[in-house]
């Protein structure tokens, strides 16, 4: 109702701006009989357009004195109609629409994290050999392999809560205290470490360093298409239970295979790592 309220307020200054053209019809009036009443049987059979008055039937008659006043054909009434009622929706819909994109800067930083880290961690792996990759520094520690084995597991569980998180309606606050350098230091200072859930640990002793490295590049080749194209207004959606909006989640799964790389290049300089 209130969106035809506005079509109605848009068709009023059409009307008043409009001159009024005592013009004839196929009716053979001209001359003297140009200005005589019109009777509504000699006027075309004009309608407003299906959508107005199918949606609101009460539009109708207010269209047909339009186009008897005016004195416009069809077509043209119909055009100027059109534009007034585009221009109705226009504003309206834009009232609400409050989405906005990254911003260029996010988006630079986003993409130049995911890029790193993504080669970061295939440069440390690369040219180690099977009992370089399954050494541990001890008997509860991790080895190189079992850690890529951990981002294989970990992180489609944290970008399938990203997608669940950008489908949710828009809402809330984030907590002041986190922050996007929060987030980072995340990633750069392992001096607390907690223990993941079972369902993210390795458990299979024949782990394969190829199949964990593919999973990654695959996983982290689909986040960075999302971070330099998608136009979602990231910072309006929260993840639930992790203190962070959508794009801080997305540099937080970043900032976990840091943390992980760090850890790797722990293994590699542990006194007992092997030689070859």
């Amino acid at each position: 109702m209130r969106i035809a309220g506005m079509v109605l307020s848009a068709l009023l200054p059409i009307h008043a701006a409009t001159p009024v053209l005592k013009r004839s019809y196929d009716n053979g009036r001209t001359g003297a009989n140009l200005h005589a009443p019109v009777s509504r049987a000699s006027l075309p059979d004009f309608r407003p357009p299906r959508l107005v008055s199918s949606t609101v039937p009460f539009v109708q008659t207010a269209l047909d004195c339009c186009y008897t006043l005016a004195g416009l054909d069809r077509e043209t009434m119909s055009m100027r109609i059109g534009n007034s009622i585009g221009l109705v929706l226009a504003w309206a819909c834009a009232s609400i629409v409050t989405a906005a994109p990254l911003s260029k800067i996010e988006r630079q930083r986003l993409v130049a994290h995911l890029e790193l880290t993504q080669s970061w961690l295939q440069e440390e792996v690369a040219g180690l050999s099977n009992p370089q990759l399954r050494f541990r520094p001890s008997p509860s520690a991790w080895s190189v392999v079992e850690v890529v084995e951990h981002l294989r597991l970990a992180e489609p569980i944290y970008w399938q809560q990203l997608k669940d998180a950008v489908k949710a309606p828009p809402g809330g606050q984030k907590p002041p205290a986190t922050s996007d350098a929060d987030v980072l230091w995340y990633g750069i200072d392992r001096t607390v470490r907690q223990r993941t859930e079972d369902r993210k640990s390795p458990h299979d002793e024949s782990i394969d360093l190829g199949t964990g490295l593919e999973a990654f590049r695959k996983l982290h080749g689909e986040m960075l298409e999302y971070a330099r194209t998608s136009d979602h207004d990231l910072r309006s959606h929260l993840v639930p239970k992790e203190d962070v909006d959508a794009y801080q989640w997305i540099l937080e799964i970043s900032a976990h295979t840091q943390r992980h790389i760090l850890q790797i290049r722990e293994i590699k300089a542990s006194p007992s790592f092997p030689r070859k």
